[in-house]
């Protein structure tokens, strides 16, 4: 049992707190400062006194049990099974009984809320994805909230509001939280008893008025079977269970119990208080299941088996209008929803009716409004380890649940809002793993729980039932996606693969860790589980521990977390460089004591390899000499909250080192430009992937020669922004990722990597399927695209056969596969023989007359095609694969100036390249029919082509397999078989860099490295599993779609590499006198914001086309989805932007605090040259 006098937890009151300037390890969680007294009774069996004392948190946390999604999801259950899914209902409430009782044990026990068990227990990166788990479950109740809300205002003011006013108004709850907060918790919790008990009158009401079957209702709750229920009614148990255990809804009660004031050094104490709330908890859910069941008898006895006829007629022969204006009169079963539930209310039972409901409606939404807040507010502060006032806290989430409530209600109709709910209540159900299988886990080890933890049969079951209940939603929904034959459908099953892999993934990691926390430690033995898995390793501390811990002690354990804190927020001043001479040592920080292992007090903080005490010892860098670690002066490498700096670990080539010849000839040596080739080569492969090729093609087929100048200026732009990736690799020793990890916080540095995975493994999709496409080409078809897909993964043994041959092979290697492709493509530009001024027109007039929305976003499709984000991480880290001795102005200048001559050789040659395709598809198919190319390959006999393409009028579309064909009809089967060489020479030398690319950012972000083998391995597997469902279920057309999202994909991904480059290349502290000069700083400026610009451009395109189209309610999931996504993407483009401003000089924004606090700016000195000591020729 864990001690309340844990130097955590030492502090009870205000006052105590504002006694020590000194920052506790963890902020007190609300009600902290008013702990409820517990009084004493005369029996020790049961006080109804103590059990009133007790009482409050069971009654708020039984709110998420009542919230809208949860009566909406009660009605529909009634309308399509009647009375048969009351047993779903009752077990749900009690299996939510029981994951209460273990949030409320764990609180009590450890007194710890299971956010803040979470922040001691996991590492950082698993810690921040069960923070923004939580964090989606809390937006998606609250959408619940908001949708509820609306109804009732709208349904109470007789339409006089209209949805999207009223969705709007709800933000206004913000400040009913500022009213009632200063009336203390006892007050607050009668503020929600009220909301309970309106409730329970409201639809108790209801219940009473209509008057089910008691019979039927019994039989329905215990009588565990749906009979001749269809996958509706199955999918319909999934929601209900979804809707009843959320998963905030346990971080809020582990929390709430916190507000009593109770002895934890005395077992019987605890014992008891597990007894009190267990009651209370099971008292407030049995008054909420009751409301629930008065919900769906109501609708299962009055709307089951209903036609809209059928209701429609109850409303006219009641003369109900404002029901028979709203519903249609045919035979379609009627679909129910809040707001339609009311009106039926209204026509049966009268207006009174239809008025009680839209009150208790509203009660639902205002509490569940107040305990989601408090939800997320304690899963704020516990993960990590930040607190909000309340009223910001709800002003955030609100605002953020508010923009895809407000696009659905403005654009779509009332009924719309049911599809929105029904999904919403899923995606309660898809993110419980997150919140029980941590909290089974922490209750379930003796460690943490000591003589209270769980029994092992429990743990096992309530696990299984919950990875069960997902997997089967993942499978229904990834077979729903696959079924509908929506335009989009493609990009569905590419999302929900990827999503759905990833979740699988994370949920495995869970169940492992929690099979160590129930004691098969014997998984350690793995050496990868015991580094990235483990499990919890808090201390049990005895009563005997507890007393033998003295008051002094824990002072001294406080004070040495204060100050450590104190430092990493930058409360400690550290001298910088101009302030002292550059020979004297820096002045050293607070001495403080070794920081504990990763899983103690300060667990997560800090990385295992690194030195946990602060010393005067500079930042390391690599020696470009003798590849030595090298000491260079460094005094803000403790800031903002980051961890400490080490040395990087040492990145791919560090230990073959190209070593630079000398020469006479100061002006330019070709012997040292052949020294310095390679990386710009290397690099080049990117704008040459498959993904280019293909928006090559359909470029020219679309726009004829009229964006080939688009072509040129994307490739000077690529090569404007891989100039500064080089040089920041250069100059600084340390390659994009490196730099991040030193200039970022911990989650803009993670959203950073994760931007630059999904970059990397949307490139890697287009290899797989150009591998393929050229795979099914040589083989005349005898190879199936999805077996060329599977395949794809050997790529990954290549690594192994290659990797030992040293990296002047390598790079040999690449420039093969580059001469392969100028060859095969150079081959097909020859034998079609466009018009040269046309070509030559096309790539000098910008302009492109008579063009259509299509020809725009392939317009947009070449620039992310070829300025792709992962490629300036590549660069930045390929450049130090040479010797240079950096502590030399002219040879870091020297090394600039030969690593940008080569990048322009290899970038002239790609552009030649794609250029060769661009003109052969706009020379042979530019405004042609399928009729047209039909004729073609019949008047050659090419039967590949005729079989292939349909003699309509239709206008030709090219892909990578069609343009193949084409080539096949137009010039002969060797012109093809030529073009799918080309392809697989693309494919394959495009997955190559994009492993390594991907191998620099993990290793650079996360200070994490692989062996390239296993990290292609994981990314291509990633890659194969939506490809091959594309590949699989539709027919090879479709393929074009897919890459055309995924060319737009890598425009979107772009600020995330672009912006931190131009941040740290225009910062003097990190470049010295080789920042960018103004010129580079505007040319790098309009680009990111051009390329912002665009991708806000395409987002609202989505959305629009979205809206437009008539398509089944899924629609409405993606106008939610992009409208979250696209409001996320705009905020963290902000910050970048903020960030670069203040890199490029604009220092003076840090004097607004929040910016100052959250965003700061570049703050390493330059690492090398001017600033570099005499330590450096030790």
């Amino acid at each position: 049992m864990v001690s309340e006098d844990f130097p955590y937890n030492n502090m009870d009151s205000k006052s105590e707190r504002k006694k020590s300037d000194k920052k506790p390890d963890v902020l007190d969680t609300y009600f902290s400062d008013e702990r409820i007294q517990i009084p004493e009774a005369d029996t020790d069996i049961f006080s109804f006194r103590k059990l009133w004392a007790f009482t409050g948190p069971g009654f708020l946390m039984s709110i998420a049990f009542l919230d809208p999604g949860n009566i909406e999801s009660d009605l529909q259950a009634g309308t399509i099974a009647r009375y048969k899914l009351l047993w779903v209902l009752l077990s749900a409430i009690s299996l939510g009984l029981i994951m209460q009782r273990l949030a409320a044990r764990l609180g009590v026990v450890s007194g710890l809320h299971l956010a803040e068990m979470c922040h001691r227990q996991f590492k950082p990166f698993p810690r921040i994805l069960l923070w923004i788990m939580t964090e989606i479950a809390i937006i998606g109740s609250d959408m619940q909230e908001v949708i509820g809300t609306a109804i009732a205002l709208y349904l109470l003011t007789s339409k006089a509001i209209p949805m999207w006013a009223g969705v709007i108004i709800t933000i206004l709850d913000t400040f009913t939280f500022l009213f009632l907060d200063k009336y203390g918790l006892r007050k607050l919790e009668l503020v929600f008893g009220f909301f309970i008990a309106t409730m329970a009158l409201s639809f108790g009401y209801e219940y009473v008025v209509a008057a089910p079957s008691q019979d039927e209702v019994l039989k329905g709750m215990f009588v565990p079977w749906c009979e001749n229920c269809n996958t509706r009614a199955l999918i319909q148990a999934v929601g209900i269970i979804g809707a009843n255990i959320q998963p905030h809804n346990l971080y809020l009660h582990s929390a709430l119990v916190k507000s009593r004031n109770i002895d934890r050094k005395q077992h019987g104490k605890v014992k008891e208080a597990n007894m009190y709330y267990f009651t209370e908890a099971a008292i407030a859910l049995f008054v909420s299941f009751l409301i629930n069941v008065f919900v769906m008898a109501v609708f299962a006895h009055g709307l089951f088996d209903k036609s809209n006829a059928d209701v429609y007629a109850i409303c006219e022969s009641n003369n109900f209008t404002q029901a028979t204006d709203e519903f249609v009169k045919n035979n379609a079963t009627f679909e129910a929803d809040l707001y339609k539930g009311g009106l039926f209310l209204g026509c049966r039972y009268g207006f009174a009716a239809m008025i009680i409901w839209a009150i208790g409606i509203l009660a639902a939404g205002q509490s569940s409004t107040m305990t989601g807040t408090y939800a997320g507010q304690f899963a704020m502060e516990g993960f990590l380890n930040l607190q909000w006032p309340k009223w910001k806290r709800v002003l955030l989430t609100r605002s953020i649940a508010i923009v895809p409530t407000f696009f659905v209600a403005f654009f779509s109709e009332m009924n719309q809002l049911t599809g929105m709910n029904d999904i919403l209540n899923v995606l309660m159900s898809l993110q419980l793993p997150f919140a029980a299988l941590p909290l089974i886990a922490f209750t379930s080890n003796s460690n943490i729980m000591g003589d209270f933890k769980n029994g092992t049969i429990l743990a096992t079951i309530l696990s299984l039932f919950v990875i069960a209940i997902n997997t089967f939603l993942v499978t229904q929904t990834l077979m729903e996606a696959v079924e509908n034959g929506v335009s989009y459908s493609n990009v569905l099953i590419v999302a929900i693969s990827i999503l759905a892999f990833f979740y699988l993934l994370f949920c495995v990691y869970l169940l492992i860790y929690l099979a160590i926390a129930m004691g098969a430690t014997s998984l350690n033995n793995s050496s990868f589980i015991d580094q990235y898995i483990t499990g919890p390793s808090m201390k049990n501390l005895n009563e005997k521990e507890m007393d033998n811990t003295s008051d002094d002690q824990v002072t001294r354990a406080s004070a040495q977390v204060a100050d450590l804190l104190a430092i990493l927020d930058g409360d400690v001043p550290v001298p910088s460089m101009s302030s002292q001479n550059q020979s004297e040592p820096p002045s050293p920080a607070p001495e403080i004591d070794p920081i504990p292992h990763e899983n103690s007090l300060l667990g997560g903080l800090y990385d295992d390899n690194i030195s946990h005490t602060r010393r005067e010892d500079s930042p390391l860098i690599i020696s470009q000499e003798d590849n030595a670690r090298t000491e260079i002066p460094e005094n803000d490498s403790l800031r903002r909250g980051n961890r400490l700096q080490g040395p990087p670990i040492d990145t791919y080539f560090s230990d073959e080192r190209i070593q630079i010849p000398d020469v006479e000839d100061k002006i330019f040596s070709f012997r040292k430009l052949w020294a310095f080739t390679g990386p710009g080569f290397l690099m080049s492969i990117a704008f040459l992937d498959p993904g280019n090729i293909e928006s090559d093609l359909q470029a020219g087929s679309i726009a004829r020669y009229k964006l080939l100048w688009v072509l040129l200026s994307a490739t000077v732009l690529g090569l404007v922004m891989q100039r500064l990736s080089a040089r920041l690799g250069v100059v600084t020793g340390l390659h994009l990722a490196e730099m991040c990890y030193r200039q970022f916080n911990t989650v803009p540095r993670i959203l950073l990597w994760i931007m630059t995975e999904i970059a990397i493994i949307g490139s890697d999709m287009q290899e797989v399927i150009g591998t393929a496409i050229a795979l099914y080409l040589l083989t005349s078809k005898m190879l199936p695209i999805w077996a060329g897909v599977l395949i794809t993964i050997l790529d990954t043994f290549t690594f192994l056969f290659l990797d030992k041959y040293g990296l002047r092979k390598l790079e040999l290697l690449f420039g093969f596969f580059i001469t392969v492709m100028a060859l095969t493509f150079g081959y097909e530009y020859v034998v079609s023989a466009p018009p040269q001024d046309e070509v030559i027109k096309g790539l000098f007039v910008p302009w492109c007359s008579n063009c259509d929305r299509n020809a725009l976003l392939q317009a947009v499709g070449i620039i992310g095609a070829n300025i792709q984000p992962h490629n300036l991480y590549l660069h930045s880290a390929l450049v130090k694969s040479r010797d240079i001795n950096r502590r030399e102005p002219s040879k870091v200048r020297e090394a600039n100036k030969y690593f940008f001559t080569e990048a322009a050789i290899a970038l002239f040659i790609s552009f030649l390249i794609n250029l060769f395709v661009m003109a052969v598809f706009a020379y042979g198919l530019f405004d042609k029919t399928n009729a047209d190319v039909y004729e073609l390959c019949a008047k050659h006999n090419f039967t590949m082509g005729t079989d292939l393409f349909p003699n309509n009028n239709n206008t030709f579309t090219a892909d990578l397999y069609n343009g193949g064909i084409f080539l096949g009809c137009s010039f002969g089967f060797a012109a093809m078989i030529i073009w799918a060489i080309g392809i697989l020479a693309a494919g394959q030398s495009s997955t190559m860099t994009g492993t390594y690319a991907g191998q620099f950012a993990m290793e650079g972000f996360l200070n994490l490295q692989w062996p390239r083998w296993k990290r292609v391995l994981l990314t291509r597997s990633i890659a194969i599993v939506p490809t091959f469902f594309v590949a699989f279920f539709t027919s090879i057309d479709k393929m074009t779609d897919m890459n055309d999202t995924l060319n737009v994909l890598m425009s979107l991904q772009l600020p995330f590499a672009a912006l931190p480059t131009i941040a740290f290349t225009s910062n003097a502290r990190i470049m010295g006198e080789f920042k960018n000069g103004r010129f580079y700083n505007f040319m790098a400026t309009v680009l990111s914001l051009f390329v912002i610009t665009i991708n806000i451009y395409l987002v609202s395109l989505t959305v629009s086309d979205i809206v437009r189209d008539d398509v089944p309610s899924t629609r409405k999931l993606i106008i939610a989805f992009v409208a979250i996504i696209a409001m996320l993407y705009v905020i963290f483009c902000l910050y970048l932007i903020i960030y670069l401003a203040i890199g490029m000089g604009a220092t003076s924004l840090n004097k607004i605090s929040f910016i100052a606090k959250y965003i700061g700016g570049p703050v390493d000195r330059s690492l090398g040259i001017e600033n570099t000591t005499t330590e450096c020729n030790s």
